[in-house]
């Protein structure tokens, strides 16, 4: 991902919530991995990461997680 954010100026955060913000906020944590190329591993550590800081919200749904941006974070 470090090579990510010198490529595209941007950090793999931001990504991540512009993704979201482009989807009305909700995302598969699956479509993820998928659209960005990362593995599932730095995705999922990404992602709890940016939980913890309170910039996304995870939710298990069966067998999948599901990604939501809080409102603060949209437009």
């Amino acid at each position: 991902m470090e090579k990510f954010a010198f490529e595209t100026g941007r950090t793999p955060e931001a990504h991540v919530v512009e993704l979201l913000a482009a989807r009305d906020g909700k995302m598969r944590q699956q479509e993820i991995f998928t659209e960005t190329g990362w593995s599932r591993s730095s995705v999922s550590r990404l992602l709890c990461g940016m939980e913890a800081e309170e910039e996304v919200v995870c939710v298990r749904l069966g067998t999948e997680n599901v990604v939501y941006l809080p409102d603060r974070f949209r437009n």
